[in-house]
């Protein structure tokens, strides 16, 4: 569950621009609004929403801003930051539990992996 088991992050900029109209829709700003924000024509902002246009890192920054979002959100639709936070808690969690104790979760988590992936 780390983050060193995230999928490889590709650069696509139509699920980017997915994200910041939802990220646009979730701030209740018109397009309008939230190129005025960012300092780009309606134009502009509506070419990187529909993925016509990429991105600059600096442009991804200021929309992390703007939206009040992470910039690994706008990129690959997971909140890195959470991750770190529910594996904190997890390790907390686990600490105290014996190695058989371990290794019977580990069996169950398998088993929820299994079902979720349709082998069972």
């Amino acid at each position: 569950m780390g983050v060193s088991r995230m999928t490889e992050l590709n650069y696509n900029p139509y699920e980017i621009g997915e994200r910041l109209s939802i990220m646009r829709g979730k701030n209740k700003l018109s397009q309008e609004e939230a190129a005025s924000r960012m300092g780009i024509s309606r134009n502009a902002l509506s070419k990187y929403e529909n993925g016509i246009n990429k991105m600059s890192a600096e442009v991804i920054v200021k929309f992390a801003k703007i939206y009040g979002t992470s910039v690994d959100y706008l990129l690959s639709g997971v909140n890195i930051e959470v991750h770190r936070n529910i594996d904190n808690d997890i390790m907390m969690m686990l600490e105290g539990y014996t190695p058989k104790q371990l290794k019977a979760l580990m069996g169950i988590l398998k088993g929820i992996q299994d079902i979720c992936n349709g082998a069972a």
